[in-house]
């Protein structure tokens, strides 16, 4: 019954992001990092998901599949969390630093090390085909624990150090989503096969969009701006003819 109720979790995550990836590339957005970086969370959820079926699938019929292909399945499930947890980072990095070709280069040798590890780890599947229940375990799920771990303490300190620097509504998803997220682990801890992280990042994904990532507020944002430099510049305008 678990396993039923979190494969529709699966599905109807699924067909949400997919609904929100439409609504969101179907408007005019600007053309900044942030934006960038919200595309390819969204665009690594889908994919994320996706593998989470397939990860389902192969476990039901991993006594007829080659073990090597079995384990490829699982490890590029596991590789998906690495790459968006990295690209939340890199999000959060943004309102620290300008160069973003520095954070790039930066997050991309981590994940460079954080992909060899979780590649070459041993990763192992547990298949109960009786009570349906499949989870996969070894050096390299829990490799992944701890770099998810590790980068969500490293964002939480950034967060905590730098409330006064950011605004309020760009740190209430993240601080959402570890939340969400250290519950999933526990959960994971207990319930093995009881994952929901991708889920978590669909809920990311929804509260981004009605928060910090919608293009229509970006667009008014940008035109408030626009509108404040305008004003601005009449008034100095102004001030040197009265001068004169």
């Amino acid at each position: 019954m678990i396993m039923e109720n979190l494969s529709l979790l699966i599905y109807a995550s699924m067909f949400y992001i997919i609904s929100l990836s439409f609504l969101y590339f179907s408007k005019d957005r600007l053309n900044n990092s942030e934006n960038e970086i919200y595309k390819y969370l969204l665009i690594v959820n889908l994919i994320s998901l996706i593998f989470h079926v397939c990860c389902n699938t192969v476990s039901i019929y991993s006594e007829q599949l080659p073990i090597i292909f079995v384990n490829i399945v699982l490890k590029l499930f596991l590789i998906s969390f690495i790459v968006f947890i990295n690209l939340l980072l890199s999000y959060l990095l943004l309102f620290f630093f300008k160069n973003i070709k520095k954070i790039y280069f930066i997050v991309l040798i981590v994940f460079i090390l954080e992909l060899f590890g979780i590649i070459l780890l041993p990763i192992h599947l547990y298949s109960d085909v009786v009570n349906k229940v499949y989870y996969s375990y070894g050096m390299s799920v829990n490799f992944t624990y701890l770099i998810t771990s590790v980068t969500s303490m490293i964002m939480f300190i950034m967060i905590v150090f730098a409330k006064n620097k950011i605004q309020r509504k760009k740190i209430i998803p993240l601080f959402i989503y570890m939340v969400f997220g250290i519950f999933s682990m526990i959960m994971q801890i207990n319930h093995p096969e009881f994952v929901i992280s991708d889920c978590v990042e669909t809920f990311l994904c929804c509260i981004m969009y009605f928060t910090i990532e919608n293009p229509d507020i970006k667009m008014i944002e940008q035109l408030n701006i626009a509108k404040e430099q305008a004003d601005k510049a009449n008034r100095a305008k102004t001030d040197f003819l009265s001068s004169m």
